[in-house]
């Protein structure tokens, strides 16, 4: 009797290991369709922004200094070209936009998100599997450019556009990018501009002046 409870107890534990692996598996698979879901919202609404910036620059030919943030009511100033920005259908955050910050006009605009899962074939077809972004700082895998841009910067084969130094940030919707300069008089494209990448005065003022105490936008980076 007591070998073939042993017996039993071995089956037992074989078959939870069994049903443990396979749970993960389920668990594996389920996450990679939700990523594929979330990063397929992710190219549409990059399209979507993408022509609403074309639209804006057909009536103002210049894109708009800025992306209005994904949390407003409305679309600000790209609210004749789309209802609302949307948000990063997971994180919920705003997607990285980055105009030409070689003129107060801009002529080319850059916008940059991640998407999750990581064997998508368009990563390494558009040269990001490393990683891009602006002023080479490689956090994003997937981006989208209105006609006429460069490349974005692309670790280990990095195209520098003229001006983007990273020298200077200002304030977008709330959050702190880096700008350029303007290559004839050599002073940020914005103001106000900031030279900390926190956009801070000073390190000793512990503060993030892109945003109130109540967490509104404010300190707007505009061309002057």
């Amino acid at each position: 009797m007591k070998r073939k409870s042993a017996f039993t107890l071995i089956e037992l534990l074989v078959v939870v290991a069994f049903l443990s692996l396979m749970i993960l598996v389920a668990i594996f698979a389920f996450k990679g369709q939700l990523f594929k879901g979330y990063d397929a919202r992710r190219k549409s609404d990059l399209n979507r922004i993408k022509i609403a910036l074309e639209e804006y620059e057909k009536d103002h030919n210049c894109y708009p200094p800025y992306l209005p943030s994904c949390k407003g009511s409305d679309a600000g100033i790209l609210k004749s070209y789309i209802p609302i920005i949307p948000c990063d259908p997971h994180t919920k955050t705003d997607y990285l936009y980055y105009p030409d910050p070689t003129s107060t006009c801009a002529k080319w605009a850059w916008l940059f998100t991640n998407l999750e899962y990581t064997g998508d074939p368009k990563i390494t077809e558009i040269g990001c599997q490393n990683g891009c972004g602006p002023n080479q700082a490689y956090g994003f895998n997937y981006y989208v450019t209105t006609p006429g841009a460069p490349d974005p910067f692309k670790s280990g084969n990095p195209n520098v556009p003229p001006d983007v130094d990273g020298k200077f940030y200002g304030c977008f919707s709330g959050v702190c990018e880096p700008i350029g300069v303007n290559p004839d008089t050599h002073l940020p494209v914005c103001m106000p501009s900031y030279s900390s990448s926190d956009c801070q005065f000073s390190v000793f003022e512990n503060r993030n002046l892109c945003r109130d105490e109540y967490g509104h936008p404010i300190n707007e980076c505009n061309p002057y």
